[in-house]
């Protein structure tokens, strides 16, 4: 039987009613097999930050979201990813030009961050390459 330790905890707090800040921890250690690493053999990471800076008034929208993976060890036999650590950082915003017509766009990897992400469950052995530096932008109409 494998034991599992872990927590998570997360702060909000609104500065004013239009921008909101966000921070959360979350740490997780699962015993090793033999001859691995812990953590499902380092698939999980050891902890994981986010954090965000929201705006919000009536017609403007911006989020800017990041995410830090500490200590994804990885398999005990191959290191196949670039690192045990890394940070994802996003901007998004969206912008009610009228009841009916909304703009939104987002950059996500701001800082081009090469890491991978594993898919454990389908295939123990396979890292996949994230997506570096990415935009998005649109408009959405309703009728």
């Amino acid at each position: 039987m494998k034991k599992t330790k872990g927590f998570s905890v997360k702060v909000n707090k609104s500065i004013n009613d239009c921008i909101n800040l966000g921070a959360g921890y979350t740490y997780i250690y699962v015993d090793p097999q033999p001859n691995k690493n812990p953590n499902k053999n380092g698939y999980l990471p050891r902890g994981v930050w986010n954090f965000n800076i929201g705006y919000d008034n009536d017609r403007l929208a911006v989020d800017f979201d990041g995410r830090g993976v500490i200590n994804r060890e990885g398999r005990k036999a191959a290191k196949v990813h670039t690192s045990t650590s890394f940070w994802v950082w996003d901007i998004s915003a969206n912008y009610k030009c009228s009841n009916s017509i909304k703009l939104f766009g987002k950059i996500g990897n701001i800082f081009n961050t090469n890491y991978t992400e594993r898919v454990y469950d389908l295939d123990p052995e396979a890292w996949y390459a994230s997506p570096g530096r990415n935009c998005m932008v649109g408009m959405e109409y309703t009728f």
